[in-house]
């Protein structure tokens, strides 16, 4: 397959660069490897040959030179990584021939990851076969291949034990033997129940490593996998055995017959050999070795780069290993002003200044010690930038102060953001002028939740750098959003009190900038959203609801939070449906925070009005008393302040109101509150229209503003008449709603009436933009006057464009309009021929149902002629075997039914709901045969006792047939079998995305994948039809025509018997097989 790189997401922007000729980072360049690895390997396959391609002969037909500095022997070891990684070993294998094929040699790294993901992937002699390749040639194992050597001999079963030894003995030769291979001898020889081989391996850890004086303990490890061992050998004695001979401590002996309490309780790590816990040895032969491999590049001409050293931290920062960090950097630093000499005298390098690092790389070695957890590694080097003449950027200020958070977050109780030194991070950046934005500082003070005085301390110090940097350029913060974020910090971390002293704190700040003077010279409170919202939730802090009303007051009467009933109404409502045995817990702390961050809309417009709302009489006497109906609350604010705010504070308490009661009793007292309230209002239909429109925000959904619409407005004085002013209100708001309000609305305003060309536009930018068209299609169904020319040439170009992306069920309008003589001949053409028109935008698109059903064949005889001519011949199918005796249908063939008419649908209908069981399959062209992607159902065989009915939905998909259809499947009786149906239904659901029916067989009632029951009983992982009919009812069934052009029409006989065959025999192995649930039948 050709794959066309230069649109790929993940490699257009690497060809746009080598095209330029850009140099482009070895990382970048080989990302694309890993993205593919897994579930595209032949992409990635293709890829690594577009890679050596380049190397040798580079890319005319893409205008791409060749690439002699390519590492291409690097881009073939990242195939074999990534495949090892993946735990392929197939893919990994073909990546290691091509090392030889274009004369590379392989390494010892690419030899290693071999090995691993051989062993991992159950071939482990395999793996130890190439291990012995691998010696046979120069390349010279290392600590990592012994580790791995060992470790996939103890996945084998045939391989003898012993051969562990050899491979310590190698180890010792090269001087490479560590206490960590000891480790995996030992791990491999509990693994295998080879205690005497551990007994060989203790005394050679014994010698080798401690010259025959035993020094250390036992790991954890190898503590945990030896006694499990002896605990299934039950060989115990052997411990004393051990320790006579002085092959283990005493503790070692403990450890072993009782355990260590922090044992690992069999959870290892298996997926390769480098990881957090990877010896220090190991850690730096593979960091010495990659270095060594970028430097030795240069006997080939292929100088180091800055960002092949890059890439190395990179990876030591996925690793964790933060020392190894330190020597890819002092690599950089060694090359770039000394050069490098070989010990062997083979490389002999000149200082290259190319190497050395630069803003990039200090970004990557911050990056990579803060993922390391370690703040002093991170702090020396983000200073050391100085010493180097290193400007520092936004981009290095912002990942430290990002990492940082990260780091912290989830546990501030175990450091300090001291620790991490981020005050002098922000003095720095004042000094280099590098602005610090809001998300930056949210960083810095979301740590300070537990420490208010110090979290204040750095909100002074960020506010200077705020006024220092607004000179240099424009900057985002505010002194409030500051405060806000600081405040925010104190209430996530359940530090209450904190919250309040930086509240105090804001206050004085605000006295000082003269934003609090309020009338007769009195200090009036300053708020935000924010400081309402997280102050607000400090009473969900509480666990029973009259403590939280009373910590509410409390902050009311302070002035801390405005004197709103609103805020008593949110809290009865959270405790109603979040607490817990009457009692708030952290489950519903976490719900509440995240419904008030959802309604933060009302928080903003309570900010907005806060003056009016603090000054206004009517709140300072009324809302602190919870014993005042907050609804007459509500609209008697609508006179002191803004017609929204009052309407919006109203529809949050009418919601809470009707949500919170659980009987009848509370419903009614509920209906005589609100009616009572909005006997108070001046005019009832615009306050519950604003009402409603507000209900959006407060993230409530469209389907409950409908319901409250109708409530609400059954709840309105009788004297108040809608007018032509609450018409403009509607019309004004039009394109904001949905079409459950506008359906509510248009009863009682009568919006069709007033504008119909304006409710006409509503609908046809409706019906494509909602994900439920069906009932925008309802309302203009019911309604004549949507079936004028005019308003028809509104509607059909909406619906046409829905019918090119699937949706079948806007046919229902084009077959209402046939009722209409006005629009009866000019809506179908134009539909069409408006389907016509996308078919380069939906491909899919299929006008021959069009043309069939609406009779204009004269008009597109264009288009049945190309399909004619695509489909003219049609593929030769696989005859069946005349010396195998088939299953036979039973039926006479009057009862093979091919249903393309309403007559026979409306026969169907009845027969099949009569009916105990009915057999469901279906049919439709193989993909490879369509034009399109994906083909679409054709027929679906409805097969009961007396009849099969074959339904051509493919033609015929009516309105009845879709009743049909949907009444079988969620109806209790008949009982529902298929088999193999999660393919049918995905294939269904696929082809009738407007039926919910086929969204999932959940939908489906009393059903039977009677392929899954057999696989069950059978206990196979394959269970095919024709199998199933041989081996249950002693034949098997003829499968010849499964694979013919089911779109093709007339179908021939023999597909009409196949289709009738494929589900009646189904009722046959029901009958056979009786499955215990359809007993009762």
């Amino acid at each position: 397959m050709a794959y066309r790189w230069e649109v790929d997401d993940a490699t257009a922007a690497i060809v746009a660069s080598l095209q330029s000729t850009t140099t482009v980072e070895t990382r970048v360049l080989l990302k694309p490897i890993f993205r593919w690895a897994k579930r595209e390997p032949d992409k990635a396959y293709e890829y690594v040959l577009w890679l050596l391609e380049l190397y040798t002969h580079g890319d005319p037909d893409r205008g791409i030179n060749v690439q002699p500095t390519l590492q291409a022997d690097y881009a073939i070891n990242t195939l074999i990584t990534a495949s090892q990684r993946c735990g392929k070993a197939f893919e990994a294998e073909r990546a290691f021939t091509f090392l030889p094929t274009h004369n590379f040699v392989p390494d010892v790294f690419a030899y290693t990851a071999l090995i691993d993901v051989l062993g991992r992937c159950g071939q482990a002699e395999k793996a130890l076969q190439r291990y012995d390749d691998m010696l046979r040639t120069p390349v010279q194992p290392n600590i990592v291949t012994f580790t791995t050597v060992l470790r996939v001999l103890a996945m084998s079963t045939s391989v003898d034990t012993s051969f562990a030894l050899s491979v310590l003995d190698r180890a010792k030769r090269q001087n490479d033997c560590d206490p960590s291979l000891y480790t995996e001898a030992l791990d491999m020889c509990a693994k295998r129940g080879d205690l005497s081989l551990a007994t060989a391996i203790l005394r050679r850890r014994r010698q080798d490593l401690d010259n025959g004086t035993l020094m250390e303990l036992l790991v954890e490890r190898t503590v945990h996998s030896l006694g499990r061992a002896m605990r299934k050998a039950e060989s115990f004695d052997i411990v004393q055995k051990w320790l006579d001979e002085g092959l283990i401590h005493d503790g070692d002996r403990n450890a072993l017959t009782y355990g260590r309490s922090d044992a690992s309780n069999g959870r290892e790590k298996s997926a390769g050999c480098l990881g957090y816990e990877t010896p220090a040895s190991v850690r730096q032969s593979v960091i010495q070795q990659d270095i060594y491999k970028l430097v030795e590049r240069s006997i080939r001409g292929v100088m180091p780069t800055r960002m092949d050293f890059e890439t190395l931290v990179h990876q030591c920062r996925k690793r964790k290993w933060k020392d190894e960090i330190d020597a890819v950097f002092q690599a950089m630093q060694l090359l770039g002003t000394n050069g490098w000499q070989s010990d062997d005298g083979a490389i002999d390098l000149p200082p290259q200044p190319n190497v050395l690092p630069t803003a990039s790389t200090y970004l990557a070695l911050i990056d990579a010690f803060i993922c390391c957890n370690a703040p002093e590694h991170a702090w020396k080097t983000y200073m050391g930038m100085d010493a180097m003449a290193i400007p520092r950027t936004q981009a290095i200020v912002r990942k430290y102060i990002r990492g940082t958070y990260l780091a912290m977050k989830d546990d501030l109780t175990t450091s300090a953001p001291s620790v991490w030194h981020l005050s002098d991070v922000v003095r720095l950046a004042m000094r280099d002028g590098i602005p610090v934005t809001h998300r930056m500082a949210m960083y810095i003070l979301r740590l300070y939740g537990n420490d208010e005085v110090a979290g204040l301390t750095m909100l002074s110090l960020l506010d200077q750098e705020r006024s220092y940097t607004t000179s240099v350029k424009h900057h985002e913060l505010t002194y409030r959003t500051l405060f806000d974020e600081l405040i925010q910090a104190c209430v996530y971390a359940h530090n209450a009190s904190g919250a309040i002293v930086v509240w105090e704190a804001f206050q004085e700040f605000e006295c000082r900038a003269g934003n609090g003077a309020g009338r007769e010279g009195r200090t009036v409170p300053t708020t935000t959203a924010t400081i309402e919202r997280v102050l607000l939730l400090t009473c969900m802090y509480e666990p029973s609801l009259d403590d939280a009303l009373r910590v509410l007051r409390a902050h009311q009467a302070a002035h801390r939070l405005l004197p709103l009933s609103t805020y008593s109404s949110i809290v009865r409502e959270f405790h109603v449906k979040f607490a817990s045995n009457m009692a708030m817990n952290a489950s519903g702390i976490t719900k509440s925070l995240k419904v008030l961050y959802e309604r933060r809309a009302l928080f903003e417009a309570i900010e907005d009005h806060a003056p009016a709302l603090r000054s206004t009489d009517c709140c300072s006497s009324l809302a602190c008393d919870v014993e005042v109906d907050g609804l007459q609350w509500c609209v008697s604010l609508a006179p002191h302040t803004s017609f929204g705010v009052s309407a919006l504070l109203f529809a949050h308490h009418i919601h809470e109101r009707f949500t919170v009661v659980r009987d009848k009793a509370g419903k009614v007292a509920a209906e005589d509150a609100a009616r009572s309230a909005l006997r108070l209002a001046s005019d009832p239909l615009l306050f519950v229209l604003h009402a409603l429109l507000a209900f959006p925000k407060l993230d409530i959904s469209f389907r409950v503003q409908a319901k409250f619409a109708k409530m609400l407005f059954s709840l309105v004085p009788s004297d108040a008449v809608p007018a032509a002013h609450h018409r403009s209100e509607c019309f004004a708001h039009l394109d904001d709603m949905s079409m459950y309000l506008m359906q509510e609305l248009n009863s009682v305003f009568d919006l069709v009436a007033a504008d119909i060309v304006r409710v006409a536009t509503y609908c046809a930018r409706t019906v494509v933009l909602d994900h439920h068209p069906e009932k925008t299609l309802n309302f203009v169904l019911t309604r004549p006057a949507f079936f004028e020319p005019a308003i028809a040439d509104l509607l059909v170009p909406a619906f046409a464009e829905l019918y090119a992306q699937g949706v079948a069920l806007v046919l229902r309008y084009i077959r209402a309009s046939l009722a209409y003589d006005a629009v009866a001949k000019t809506v179908p053409l134009a539909f069409t021929r408006l389907v016509e028109g996308f078919a380069d935008e939906y491909p899919s698109a299929d006008l021959r149902p069009l043309i069939k059903e609406f009779q204009l064949h004269d008009e597109f005889a264009h288009v049945v002629a190309a399909h004619d001519a695509a489909l003219s011949t049609r593929p030769i199918q696989r005859r069946a075997d005349p010396n195998v005796s088939y299953w036979a249908l039973p039926l006479a063939r009057d009862r093979v039914v091919f249903v393309d008419s309403d007559a026979a649908v409306d026969a169907a209908h009845r027969v099949l709901l009569a009916s105990r069981v009915v057999a469901w399959d279906v049919e439709w062209r193989p993909d490879h045969m369509s034009i399109h992607a994906k083909s679409k159902c054709s027929i679906i065989q409805l097969a009961c006792d007396t009849h099969v009915f074959v339904c051509d939905v493919f033609t015929h998909c009516t309105d009845a047939m879709q009743a049909m259809l949907e009444a079988i499947v969620t109806a209790t009786v008949p009982w529902k079998v298929g088999f193999g149906l999660h393919g049918d239904i995905d294939r269904l659901r696929y082809s009738f995305p407007d039926m919910l029916c086929f969204d999932s067989l959940d939908e489906w009632e009393n059903v039977l994948d009677l392929q899954s029951y057999l696989k069950s009983a059978t206990k196979k992982h394959v269970v095919g039809l024709s199998r199933s009919c041989q081996d249950i009812l002693g034949c098997p069934l003829d499968k010849s025509q499964q694979t013919s052009d089911w779109e093709a029409r007339p179908l021939t006989e023999e597909q009409v018997l196949y289709a009738a065959a494929d589900a009646y025999c189904l009722l046959d192995l029901v009958r056979a097989v009786d499955p215990p649930q359809m007993r009762a039948l």
